[in-house]
């Protein structure tokens, strides 16, 4: 498979490149032997030429010689400046290029010489290729690239020079950089190199660490994670990953509304809830802090994200934080952030705090009422100056953002008992809005429970129709203390546990069952409510069997009755 099948093909393409450079080009098999040549060949540099090709042999890496040339009456005359390109394939020395001759040009110029060598190996190399059968792995590596570039982060690679050798697509939208006119050069010349370039001393990686570019028009603020190229022993490269940060945290925490808006996400018809909908649309131009009241369960974070989402700023961050999930020792950090070894423990690079990340965008403050009174001073003084301090930071930070907090407990109480501070609630209750319990609309429960058995038969793979009569009557009976997330979790428990088409109360939870009475009495006489009651436990058992001549005879069964019996009472009862 050696270099002599394309000897023509090479002397091509070493004639056509010296032509527009001033330097000689000399191509060798892995024997040594001269294949093409763009000039005369000077058999008086074989041995020097032979060294350098050993070497370029053993380390697999290019070699740049800086000899000078001399007099030619001298006799330690010798070649002059020199570029050695080994060619590998699959670990395979195909053969060495040599690059000579080129003056100051030659010496000042060395990055671009690695950008044109690797050019023309490349050329020779896939020559071979395509003449000895190694379309195999022509087309991987033409596929890796399509990957490659098809991947939304950016990826730049650097040799162990800190010479550019990937650069996708991704990373020149990113940097703002013609990846053609990247690869080749410095690292230093596009990123600020001294994180990789640290990986290329040490052999070791790191992950998401915060870099900061500056470019021609702008600042960027990016996450970077590396990771060295290991040769046996030796780094041979690094290979990077970056992002942007305003782009990363866009995702974090921000579900997509399936099927619409989230404000389409809050179900239901009731006037009492259409009001508050109204609200939400009316509010939501506004940057003025929303204070969001609701017992747990209605939905209060959804209500947040519909403001955010009808909002001028629904293209920027929206960010949530629980205040009663995170102790209250590590709260500050997570929303003003820290720097670099602000305290143990801390990342090297430091983090950025929930504030910083929603800049121009919203931040939610969920269960504001847990929050430390200690950190409610500064909060008010975010509000107040729109800056802040990172935690260890010296420089004040100016953040754009508005703020939206919800709270299950009554404020003004904890005010009352010195637990919330009133200034920091009056900055916060701008504008008030009250999420009503489920309780008090329940013509929406069953608009909600179709949602939810539709929502659930699709994540678990069901074909749950509807509920009895009997669980029809429980759901809307029901005080529903959790709201509208204690109605969703009970939906798919039962839709979990239910063998049939439809819901029955035997596969409710049994707190549902004890809470409700068994039967709802309408204030008539005896009779008729014991007929409105043997009406639905009849209904409830046709729903499970169906309402064919073997459904009814199945549910006869069940009730422990004739089907002369059955029959008679569904047209006595008008079922």
């Amino acid at each position: 498979m050696g270099l002599k099948k394309i000897k023509d093909s090479c002397s091509n393409i070493l004639s056509t490149f010296a032509a527009f450079f001033s330097f000689e080009a000399f191509l060798f098999d892995e024997d040594y032997e001269l294949i093409a040549a763009s000039g005369d060949w000077n058999k008086r540099f074989w041995k020097e030429y032979i060294e350098l090709m050993e070497k370029t042999r053993e380390t697999h890496e290019p070699l740049f010689s800086h000899n000078q040339r001399r007099n030619k009456k001298e006799k330690n005359y010798s070649p002059g400046p020199v570029f050695v390109l080994p060619l590998f394939v699959e670990e395979k020395a195909l053969g060495f290029l040599i690059l000579a001759g080129g003056g100051r040009e030659f010496l000042e110029n060395k990055e671009k010489l690695y950008t044109l060598s690797g050019f023309i190996g490349e050329l020779i190399t896939g020559k071979l290729i395509e003449q000895t059968g190694f379309e195999d792995i022509r087309m991987v590596t033409e596929q890796l690239g399509l990957v490659i570039n098809s991947i939304d982060e950016g990826i730049i690679a650097i040799d162990k020079q800190g010479m550019v050798t990937n650069f996708n697509q991704s990373a020149g939208k990113l940097l703002g950089e013609r990846p053609s006119r990247v690869w080749g050069s410095h690292i230093n010349k596009i990123f600020p190199a001294g994180d990789l370039l640290e990986v290329l001393v040490n052999g070791e990686g790191f992950r998401n660490r915060e870099v900061f570019h500056q470019g021609e028009n702008s600042s960027l603020r990016l996450l970077v994670t590396a990771n060295p190229i290991i040769k046996g022993v030796r780094v041979s490269g690094v290979v990077a990953s970056i992002k942007s940060i305003q782009e990363v945290h866009s995702l974090l925490g921000q579900p997509k509304a399936d099927g619409g808006s989230f404000l389409d996400q809050i179900v239901g018809k009731s006037p009492v809830l259409l009001e508050v909908k109204e609200k939400v649309l009316r509010v939501a131009g506004s940057s003025s802090s929303v204070l969001i009241q609701g017992e747990s369960g209605t939905g209060k974070e959804l209500f947040a994200r519909a403001i955010h989402q009808a909002s001028q700023r629904k293209k920027e961050n929206f960010v949530s934080i629980n205040c009663a999930a995170i102790p209250g020792e590590l709260l500050e950090s997570e929303l003003f952030g820290y720097e670099a070894g602000a305290f143990t423990g801390a990342l090297a690079g430091g983090k950025p705090g929930k504030f910083e990340l929603a800049h121009r965008g919203t931040i939610f403050l969920d269960e504001i009422g847990d929050m430390p009174l200690e950190l409610q001073v500064k909060i008010l003084r975010v509000i107040q100056d729109r800056k802040f301090f990172r935690i260890g930071g010296v420089k004040e930070i100016d953040v754009d953002v508005r703020i939206l907090t919800a709270t299950n407990q009554d404020l003004e109480e904890l005010i009352r008992v010195s637990k919330f501070r009133e200034d920091l609630f009056y900055r916060l209750n701008v504008i008030p809005m009250e999420i009503p319990p489920l309780r008090e609309r329940r013509e929406d429960i069953m608009l909600l429970m179709e949602h939810f058995i539709q929502k659930y038969n699709n994540r678990l793979h069901k074909k749950i129709q509807g509920v009895t009569e009997g669980a029809r009557w429980t759901l809307e009976e029901y005080d529903w203390p959790g709201n509208v997330r204690e109605l969703e979790n009970v939906i798919e428990y039962a839709i979990n546990m239910e063998p049939s088409a439809y819901i029955t109360t035997e596969n409710l939870p049994a707190r549902m069952i004890k809470a409700s009475p068994r039967i709802s009495f309408s204030g008539g006489n005896l009779r008729e409510n014991l007929e409105d009651y043997e009406r639905k436990i009849i209904r409830e058992h046709l729903d499970i069997y169906g309402r064919d001549t073997e459904g009814k005879l199945k549910a006869a069964r069940a009730l422990g009755i004739g089907k002369t019996t059955l029959y008679n009472k569904i047209k006595n009862l008008g079922i």
